[in-house]
């Protein structure tokens, strides 16, 4: 099944360092990975017309969460390229342009506080 999932539509161009007009880089979909479990519940959608990570409900198309800002910082982009999980869920992104980095996001399991998660999400 195919289908279109607008992410954030009407989403402009992404100015550069001091606010420095862009490279004409419109739209919010540049790159998306999906999760490690069977069912792929969930999408990671590099945004990089708004410098934000969107954590996506991968059947219904909806943003559950998103992460970021645009800067230089950590946890923050820079023209967000792109983006990857490995085998152990840790979220890695790639920046070009004036970004120039790769960050990684570590993965913590939910454990519900008491050692009991099963690392899915499902802390019962």
């Amino acid at each position: 099944m195919q289908r279109i999932i607008p992410v954030v539509p009407g989403t402009g161009v992404t100015l550069g360092i001091g606010g420095a007009p862009g490279l004409g880089t419109a739209g919010s979909a540049w790159d998306v990975a999906f999760s490690n479990d069977t069912l792929q519940t969930f999408m990671f959608e590099a945004d990089g017309g708004n410098e934000i990570l969107h954590i996506m409900d991968r059947v219904l198309g909806s943003i559950l969460t998103e992460f970021g800002a645009p800067g230089l910082q950590a946890g923050q982009f820079t023209f967000l390229h792109s983006v990857v999980l490995d085998s152990k869920g840790n979220l890695y992104t790639g920046e070009t342009i004036n970004g120039r980095r790769v960050q990684k996001f570590t993965h913590i399991a939910c454990n519900n506080g008491n050692g009991q998660g099963n690392g899915n999400g499902n802390c019962s």
